[in-house]
């Protein structure tokens, strides 16, 4: 089977320079970032994948049984351009689609990507699965129309599972109306515990308070109000420093904005390094800033499992995808989306040496709260296998089920 599989593969990231690293042998990028390659090796076997990078530049590249097409498919523009631009995309993916003539389709991004191949792929009859790490706003009447297509996809009887990182994030999932009983959370495997990382406490320290930040440089994410909160902290904290790892296209501006604040001896910018370099600074910081506002659509970031495996206490926004998993006051501290006054009266707040201690003993527990029972490689190694025999996907029995009982909030 695995000869003539022929696997399309559509996603955001630099999937060719992926690749090019692991066989260098180079460090990942992120969390899991090989076991994600691996478990996709894993699922084509001898077949082939063909990988659409949303978000790459222009290119049409080989390495192995791969091949990774670029384009720009992403609308930078808005109103009756963007609409423009999603159109000329999605006929670009049918294109592809049928240029490539898949065995299967694998797409981890909601909204008109999902429209677009999910429409093809029912038409066509080529077994479809979403894998999604976003969640959905209920937002206004005319936002839950324009989702009404992307729901009925993906309650197609054609599409047997539905999966989102962590359950936060499936239940947007539910609350949208696709079927419960579908939809699975999904995890990367543990690779470190918190056992294998000493409590942290600042009991007598005398260095610095540092705070780290490890994701994309985007407004969105937060990292404008993390800036703006530690220029409000230093006024009474003037140890505080904070580390920001990543980039993105608001890198400039931030950098520009940490510059007005008068705040270049206090945050300093470390660019894209390996995540072994991220994790190192992670052990020696005092805290790590989950800052996401709801505006930017995310499961549960890699970052927020680091922290709690190096037993770094989190400055974590109430962003909906969080809420139901992490808890204030257990191995974190939470504050509201957006709000840099909240946030700056947190870190003053953490600096506590008893609330500090409590906290950073607490991410044990804050840990094991946000595990799942399913992995990414169990979960398309499993739907592969339904699409040879039809037979039951054992992992649907995570799934939310609200009316079983079995559903996790």
């Amino acid at each position: 089977m695995t000869e003539d599989m022929r696997l399309l593969l559509i996603q955001f990231g630099d999937y060719h320079a992926a690749l090019e690293a692991r066989t260098a042998g180079e460090p990942e990028t992120y969390r899991a970032q090989y076991y994600s390659l691996d478990a996709v090796d894993g699922f084509i076997g001898n077949g082939s994948c063909t990988v659409v990078c949303l978000d790459l530049p222009e290119q049409d590249r080989r390495h192995g049984a791969y091949r990774i097409i670029g384009g720009r498919f992403m609308p930078a523009s808005s109103g009756f351009a963007h609409m423009i631009h999603t159109q000329t995309s999605a006929r670009r993916l049918v294109s592809i689609a049928e240029e490539t003539n898949p065995t299967h389709i694998i797409v981890r991004t909601p909204g008109w990507v999902l429209r677009c191949m999910g429409t093809w792929a029912l038409r066509n009859g080529v077994p479809l699965l979403p894998i999604l790490a976003d969640y959905f706003p209920k937002g206004s009447f005319l936002h839950r129309m324009r989702r009404l297509k992307e729901i009925r996809i993906m309650n197609s009887p054609q599409i047997p599972l539905i999966t989102n990182h962590n359950y936060p994030a499936c239940h947007t999932l539910a609350d949208a109306g696709v079927q419960a009983a579908k939809v699975v959370p999904w995890d990367w495997p543990a690779v470190r515990h918190p056992d294998e990382s000493p409590v942290k406490n600042r009991t007598g320290a005398a260095s610095p308070f540092r705070i780290l930040y490890a994701g994309l440089l985007l407004h969105a994410k937060g990292v404008g109000d993390l800036i703006q909160a530690a220029a409000l902290s230093v006024r009474e904290h003037p140890d505080l420093v904070v580390d920001i790892c990543g980039d993105g296209p608001d890198r400039q501006q931030l950098e520009q904005q940490v510059q007005e604040s008068g705040l270049a001896r206090h945050v300093h910018f470390h660019g894209k390094v390996p995540n072994i370099t991220v994790l190192a600074l992670m052990q020696q910081a005092d805290a790590v800033a989950v800052p996401s506002r709801p505006t930017y659509p995310e499961g549960l970031p890699n970052v927020i499992y680091e922290a709690l495996e190096t037993r770094t206490p989190l400055l974590a926004a109430n962003h909906p995808s969080f809420m139901g998993r992490l808890h204030d006051d257990n191995g974190c501290l939470l504050f509201p989306c957006g709000d840099a006054t909240a946030l700056a009266r947190t870190i003053s707040r953490i600096r506590q040496p008893e609330l500090y201690a409590r906290l950073s003993a607490g991410t044990l527990e804050a840990w094991e709260g946000i595990q799942c029972p399913v992995t990414f490689g169990e979960l398309i190694m499993q739907w592969r296998q339904w699409t040879v025999d039809g037979g039951p996907i054992p992992c649907l029995q995570h799934s939310l089920q609200p009316d079983s009982g079995q559903g996790v909030r």
